[in-house]
């Protein structure tokens, strides 16, 4: 299908925007005034004015959106007669139905698109409707969206203008996109997605330059170039009236044939005639800096029941879902990923599984999202009079208040047995403070006094010291288990808890180099651990240490000394007074267990 300049009327075709892999979420009411906003920033960043919405246009662009999903759940400009929502063979047809007299009109559609900001950056980007957007004369437009469950979703704009509101732009006036000075600009265009296609031989291609003057005009070209500042001039496609029907007479266009580089100002010079008089024109804009997929992922590990959601931004042409695989094979059904709205994923699964996401950009460059879902699990806390070192193994932080009571608020068979509770903050270097004895303005004043920080909370997988006058009577938690694995260990001491696995030393040491749990696991009645197959070839520990509260001793671990073989490390944890970690792989840190790791 062509764009026909005709008199008074501009027609504009469909750009099917192929987002490969993608999720495509129903675009919301909403979007309507999303995609509005966005035409009117790129016709004022030319010198254009604003457009209005108008009822009836998109009474015509809604009534043609619907009848895309409802008979050909694709896009086109044409309707049949006889098919559901028939309302017109033709744009012009269709806005003469709705009760529009336009004096001038175009129509572009944008499909497979995740918002009507994208759709309309999208068709500004493909240079034949570019020149609907920026069409001079027009001054209402009509916003139509296609978003049927399980169709594949359009938006339709109508732009028109009746004799007596066309616009009619000062003498003189030349407008350019990208607009000088312009940074951020988007450095390629998928030739392909545009039908027609601008340059039939080749998909990826630079972004297109061009030029536009008033709707009378007539501009003619001799030299139209592109090239780096200081650089020399980039192979390009022209675009012109005269030599394609698709380009209206009053614009004119270059495409560059590569992809342009991040970061870089270009200089565009123009040279030709606008209705027989001498113009020369010359600008410059700057391409987008190279941008790294960014991922938000909130939660690394979520219940079997529950839903993880997954954000995905930055990239360079943006970022798409390409796929996604799990573990465990059995599961059935598979994971449910489903996007909710542009780089919002939902994933969910029904049995215990780690699943991964995977996203690209345009350029290769790739990330993955993993999200691990387990099923929960109990804790049992069981202390003893004196100093426990504990770890909070589930997703949910423990609240201070909460979990051990206050002095003006006690929990029976707690606040009372508990004397205090510290955390270590490696960032700070400081010690955080919590004693149920004391109301939250004295434990403030107390702590500032000390140099301590207040405690409120011990977060999912940290570690943390009780000290107890007796065993406190605590209720048991049940939730989702966190990583024992942390994101993050810095250099120097590290207070941790282990989390839903259950992990021998050398295990944990080898998944730092590695950022997993590795080996195999190994189970006996009421709990598994995981074992390394071996010990890491470049320790990341120094030390790992556990309290053994009952014996009033320390268990130590040294991957350093475990690598010389031997007896090396129980030699020398024997004369420290230490209990060593033995190599057999026998002694592991429980659920549930702190421990502290020298970095």
């Amino acid at each position: 299908m062509k764009i026909m300049l005709l008199p008074h009327l501009l027609r504009t075709c469909a750009l099917i925007l192929l987002l490969s892999g993608q999720a495509l979420g129903a675009l919301a009411a909403d979007e309507q005034a999303a995609a509005l906003a966005e035409v009117n920033r790129t016709r004022q960043l030319v010198g254009l004015p604003a457009v209005t919405r108008n009822a009836l246009l998109d009474q015509a662009a809604q009534a043609h959106a619907d009848y895309l999903q409802a008979n050909i759940n694709g896009i086109s400009h044409d309707e049949t007669l006889g098919l559901p929502g028939f309302t017109g063979a033709t744009p012009s047809a269709r806005l003469s139905a709705a009760g529009y007299a336009y004096s001038t009109m175009n129509e572009v559609i944008s499909g497979g698109v995740a918002s009507g900001q994208q759709a309309v950056q999208g068709l500004v980007q493909a240079i034949y409707h570019r020149f609907g957007i920026l069409a001079p004369a027009v001054a209402e437009v009509g916003i139509g969206l296609g978003v049927a469950s399980g169709k594949f979703p359009n938006v339709v704009i109508e732009f028109g203008a009746t004799v007596s509101n066309a616009v009619t732009m000062p003498q003189g006036w030349l407008g350019t996109y990208p607009v000088d000075g312009q940074t951020g600009v988007v450095r390629d265009f998928l030739s392909d997605t545009e039908s027609p296609d601008p340059v039939s031989n080749q998909n990826r291609v630079g972004y297109p330059v061009s030029i536009h003057a008033g709707a009378n005009d007539t501009l003619l070209v001799s030299s139209f170039t592109l090239k780096p500042v200081g650089g020399s001039p980039v192979a390009v496609q022209l675009l012109n009236a005269p030599t394609d029907a698709h380009v209206p007479a009053s614009s004119v266009a270059i495409v560059p044939l590569s992809v342009l580089d991040y970061g870089t100002a270009y200089q565009a010079d123009f040279s030709g005639t606008r209705n027989g008089q001498s113009v020369n024109l010359s600008w410059t804009f700057t391409t987008a800096a190279y941008a790294t997929i960014q991922i938000d992922l909130p939660f690394q590990r979520v219940g079997t029941s529950q839903v993880a959601r997954v954000q995905v931004s930055g990239g360079n042409g943006g970022s798409h879902l390409t796929g996604h695989n799990w573990t465990q094979g059995s599961v059935d059904p598979a994971p449910q990923v489903t996007e909710v709205s542009p780089g919002v994923f939902d994933v969910s699964v029904a049995a215990p599984s780690e699943v991964t996401l995977n996203f690209a950009d345009t350029d290769g460059q790739t990330r993955a999202a993993k999200v691990s879902f387990a099923d929960p699990i109990s804790e049992t806390t069981v202390l003893v009079a004196g100093w426990n070192l504990l770890g909070n193994p589930l997703q949910t932080p423990v609240q201070m208040q909460e979990r051990f009571g206050r002095v003006d608020a006690p929990l029976a068979g707690v606040t009372d047995n508990v004397v205090s509770v510290w955390k270590w903050l490696p960032a700070a270097s400081q010690w955080a403070f919590y004693t149920p004895s004391m109301t939250a303005s004295a434990l403030a004043s107390y702590a500032f006094g000390k140099g301590y920080a207040v405690l409120d909370r011990i977060e999912p997988g940290e570690g943390y010291w009780i000290n107890a006058k007796a065993p406190p009577s605590f209720p048991a938690r049940t939730g989702v288990p966190s990583p024992t694995l942390p994101q993050a260990v810095p250099a120097g001491w590290s207070l941790l808890g282990v989390g839903g696995e259950a992990v021998t030393p050398a295990a944990f040491d080898k998944a730092l180099s590695v950022g997993a749990l590795s080996g195999q696991s190994l189970c006996f009645p009421g709990e598994c651990w995981q074992v390394s197959g071996g010990l890491a070839a470049t320790p990341s520990l120094k030390t790992l240490w556990t309290w053994n509260a009952g014996g009033s001793q320390w268990r130590f671990f040294a991957p350093s000394l475990a690598l010389q073989g031997g007896t090396v490390l129980q030699d020398y944890a024997a004369g420290k007074g230490y209990d060593p970690y033995d190599l057999a792989e026998n002694l592991y840190l429980h659920i549930g267990e702190g421990f502290w790791v020298n970095r």
